[in-house]
């Protein structure tokens, strides 16, 4: 199997390794996923900070211990190098280190002792084979000779402990430097000591500081836990509180949709009932009240003579004017309340028929752009566009003074827009005289209801001598509900 092969065949083990994990860790709630993420922060936290601890406690027990050793080695061997100063040990002060280490308490705390010369050369040596050599200035040596107290644990594998290699495999090795009474340094003094007991120390030292980040682990992760859980649970609590109230509002939205459904087919069954309506009362104003006035007319017609007197021609004619003029306004009525046939028609179409109407009766010119819309238009909507078109063009004839409207019929955001114009005398709107333009204001209203009923509405802009403007807007999905 070629690395290309293997890397592949490594690289899909550990996908598939990571997708469970996902799928795991998405099982879990969000306190759970917190819960795991803070424990192997804080686990790693405490790693990261008890090892930097422990170390820092080992260099610390060891320079402190040390640096007591080297003012207790100083003591006794400080005034055995008074010879440092011109570079060289007498023999009676050789023979007098050899004492120290052999026959004084110093020999049990100090295993093996050297002393170097400023330039690095070994003065004095448990291993007679090391006097007389010289070495690099490096390490715990250069910072000696600076005047330093240098400490460490070391793996005796440098050249110069080859001695004590062969006795021990790990030491605490010191350099303290040696100074004359004027405070010059002349050498260093380098001593061994056996690791146990600082090591003991430092065991002791780091168990207490492990015992402490621990606790202090366990504390704050309980804590941190028991905050999140807390809130988890408070989230939670309110996450069902708002789907319930979520359940409520989209409960309470069917119920509305429902209540509207019902109005519309409620007010589209009205338009049609009003319509009918109309259509009888348009039938019985025909055959009651206009035939009445026809036949009245018949028999003035018949009591008029040549001969009768001034006066009564002259009320005779009164009242046949009075009657032609009553049955001219009751068949304009009954023409009015009679919806014709609209069955089929577009909004355009609706349109027009209605701006036909009024000119065929009134002889006045209107001027009509119509666009195309969809959707078709329902019943309710055809009555609807057709009286308020008729409504609007009737009072501009009746009210407006002027002898041109202008109709235009579009869509937009949704709604029918159908817009009637003139240029005629307008009025003040809210200071309509209350005599003249009783009519006028009735059928505003009536437009105004008509359209509210199917979720429309009604604007008026007018103004002396600027003419009216009458906006209709319709929603186009406002049709009747099957």
């Amino acid at each position: 199997m070629t690395l290309s092969a293997r890397l592949l065949g490594a690289n899909h083990v550990l996908t598939s390794r990571l997708a469970v994990v996902r799928r795991l860790v998405r099982g879990f709630s969000l306190a759970h996923r917190f819960a795991i993420f803070c424990l192997a922060v804080l686990v790693a936290g405490a790693l990261i900070i008890g090892t930097w601890v422990g170390r820092e406690i080992e260099r610390g027990v060891i320079e402190r211990t040390s640096a007591m050793t080297a003012l207790y080695v100083d003591s006794f061997v400080g005034p055995r190098l008074s010879g440092l100063g011109e570079g060289q040990l007498s023999e009676a002060d050789l023979k007098a280190l050899g004492t120290l280490l052999t026959e004084t308490p110093l020999g049990r705390k100090i295993v093996s002792f050297k002393v170097w010369s400023v330039d690095g050369q070994v003065l004095f040596a448990r291993d007679p084979a090391l006097v007389g050599q010289r070495f690099s200035i490096s390490g715990g040596l250069a910072r000696s000779l600076s005047g330093n107290v240098s400490s460490h644990l070391s793996d005796l594998d440098s050249l110069e402990n080859r001695f004590e290699r062969l006795q021990w495999s790990r030491l605490v090795e010191t350099y303290s430097p040696v100074r004359t009474a004027d405070g010059e340094i002349v050498g260093a003094v380098e001593f061994y000591q056996l690791p146990q007991e600082l090591l003991s120390q430092v065991r002791e030292s780091q168990q207490r500081s492990w015992l402490i980040v621990g606790i202090s682990t366990v504390t704050m992760y309980f804590l941190l836990v028991g905050l999140v859980a807390g809130a988890s649970r408070t989230i939670t609590r309110q996450n069902k509180g708002l789907q319930d109230a979520f359940e409520e509002q989209k409960a309470l939205q069917i119920r509305i949709r429902s209540l509207n459904q019902r109005l519309r087919r409620a007010a589209a069954s009205k338009t049609q009932i009003d319509e009918e309506l109309l259509k009888r009362l348009a039938q019985d104003l025909h055959d009651g009240p206009a035939q009445d006035l026809s036949l009245a007319l018949l028999r003035i017609e018949a009591l008029e003579r040549p001969e009768a007197p001034t006066e009564e021609q002259s009320t005779l004619a009164t009242i046949r004017f009075a009657l032609i003029h009553a049955l001219d306004e009751v068949r304009g009525l009954s023409t009015d309340l009679r919806l014709p046939q609209l069955g089929g028609l577009s909004w355009a179409s609706v349109v027009e028929k209605a701006v036909t109407e009024h000119q065929r009766r009134t002889g006045a010119l209107v001027h009509v752009q119509a666009d195309d819309i969809a959707p078709e238009p329902s019943p309710s909507q055809r009555i609807v566009t057709y009286r308020v078109v008729q409504e609007a063009l009737s009072n501009a004839s009746r009210h407006s003074g002027a002898d041109e409207q202008w109709v235009t019929l579009s869509s937009k955001d949704g709604l029918c827009i159908i817009s009637i114009q003139d240029r005629g005398r307008g009025f003040e709107i809210g200071r309509e005289k209350p005599s003249s333009d009783r009519r006028a204001r009735l059928g505003l209203q009536g437009m105004r209801e008509r359209m509210e009923l199917l979720g429309g509405s009604v604007s008026v802009d007018s103004s002396r001598g600027r003419g009216t403007t009458i906006v209709a807007r319709l929603p186009l999905d406002s049709g009747d509900v099957p």
